[in-house]
C-alpha cells in the first residue's frame, strides 16, 4: 500500500498580492526608558517600601 500524503493550499483572494514590507531603523531614546519615568505618587492611605 502507497502513503498518501494530500497537502493542504492555503488560498484567498489577493494572496499573491502581498504588501512590501518597508525596512524599519530601531531608535532608542534612554528618555522614555521604565527607569528615567518620574515617580508616580503612592495611592491615598498606601506606604511604598523602597528597595535597593
Amino acid at each position: 500500500m502507497a502513503k498518501n500524503n494530500p497537502r493542504l493550499e492555503l488560498t484567498w483572494i489577493g494572496k499573491e498580492n502581498r504588501a512590501r514590507l518597508e525596512p524599519r531603523i530601531r531608535h532608542d531614546d534612554c528618555s522614555l526608558q521604565v527607569e528615567n519615568l518620574p515617580k508616580a505618587p503612592p495611592p491615598a492611605g498606601q506606604q511604598v517600601l523602597e528597595l535597593e
